[in-house]
């Protein structure tokens, strides 16, 4: 199941996108970064400590993600899902969730 979305091929791009150095014990589910016209915008859904949370983030053309890695708690099943999400981003997105339902119990 691809976790990893647009500009970022995996966790070690997303990190380096965020500045990000260290591990902090979270897991990623699913991360997203779409920069169309030197502008970006980015969503990751997490996990740390059993608990969910996202992170929201975008830039105009002068900067980029550094310094917006801030977690905002959640309930799995009422994510705040960006609406500029493909189709098949989405559907990826719901096959994630259920899993982690499944094989966490997270909600």
């Amino acid at each position: 199941m691809q976790r990893f979305w647009g500009s970022w091929c995996c966790e070690a791009s997303m990190r380096e996108s965020f500045e990000i150095k260290k591990d902090w014990g979270y897991t990623i589910l699913f991360a997203a970064y779409d920069t169309g016209s030197y502008e970006g915008i980015a969503y990751v859904l997490g996990i740390r400590q059993g608990k969910a949370f996202e992170v929201f983030a975008c830039h105009c053309s002068c900067f980029g993600l550094e310094d917006q890695w801030k977690e905002e708690p959640t309930a799995i099943d009422n994510l705040s899902v960006p609406s500029w999400l493909g189709e098949e981003e989405l559907t990826a997105l719901r096959q994630i969730v259920d899993h982690a339902v499944t094989k966490w119990g997270i909600r």
